[in-house]
């Protein structure tokens, strides 16, 4: 018969089998989703370098001048724009272009509130990786 620290020791070992082996599968990323991972840049009128790494677990990752920034965020596509969702609900939103590139378009407030530009803010981000 088991003593009680053999019980607690399988008990223990059984629960992390079941934890370790029942990982979700991470979700299929669309055909639309995959043409986006990838890395882009673009330079600003102050010649500053950003680049943008939208990886395939739905993050972006933001460098200036090669410099990452401390937060990532989530990215999304919605109604075939790109959405970029901040912090405390604020989205930037992206046109997709033909050539695989990304135009600053507009943003949506955190009430749900769209903004869009007349004319694009921003040289559009091109994909160079």
């Amino acid at each position: 018969m088991p003593n009680r620290k053999q019980i607690i020791i399988i008990s223990v070992l059984g629960m992390l089998t079941l934890m370790l082996g029942c990982k979700p599968k991470p979700r299929e990323l669309t055909l639309e989703e995959k043409k986006i991972v990838g890395t882009y840049e673009h330079t600003a009128i102050d010649g500053s370098i950003c680049k943008y790494v939208f990886l395939d677990n739905g993050v972006k990752e933001r460098y200036n001048n090669g410099i990452k920034e401390p937060q990532n965020y989530k990215w999304s596509i919605v109604d075939k724009e790109l959405h970029l969702e901040y912090d405390r609900g604020y989205a930037n939103i992206y046109r997709i272009n033909p050539d695989n590139s990304l135009t600053y378009i507009g943003y949506i407030l955190p009430n749900g509130e769209r903004k869009d530009y007349l004319k694009p803010v921003q040289n559009p981000f091109k994909k160079i990786k």
